[in-house]
């Protein structure tokens, strides 16, 4: 079961507040996927629309991760997804039907109990304004 809550800032000193304690927060997704394995992450890039980022098999299975990446889809389906271990995690790589959500450009997972998991999404509307969205899934 997904639900979704969006918020829609104007860019501008809110939306670069947000940005900066964002970047300013810390360690990468990597490094907390190290020492948290019930999280991860990942960005999309801009031009290829591919998401990548790297999670902790001990705290997900691929089969867990396809699911949850594939939510995040505006048609809810993976065109594709790859996998290769990285550094002691798993770097992932997909790329959606129809594109993300909210214009996605990061993507935050945490699982919130044993069988669900918090999506966190900041985005873009394409004119202007920032996006948030936070959807909650089972798994």
């Amino acid at each position: 079961m997904n639900f979704l809550k969006s918020l829609n800032l104007r860019s501008g000193l809110l939306g670069g507040l947000m940005c900066v304690a964002l970047v300013a927060c810390g360690a990468s997704g990597s490094q907390i996927s190290m020492e948290n394995p019930d999280f991860f992450s990942g960005r999309v890039d801009r031009d290829t629309q591919q998401l990548s980022g790297t999670y902790n098999s001990s705290g997900y299975s691929e089969q867990q991760v396809r699911r949850l990446v594939a939510s995040v889809c505006q048609s809810g389906t993976l065109v594709s997804f790859g996998q290769a271990p990285a550094d002691g995690l798993i770097r992932f790589t997909s790329t959606c039907r129809g594109g993300y959500i909210s214009g996605a450009r990061a993507v935050e997972f945490e699982k919130t109990s044993p069988s669900n998991v918090s999506i966190e999404v900041l985005g873009s509307d394409g004119s202007g304004n920032l996006v948030f969205d936070s959807l909650q899934v089972s798994l």
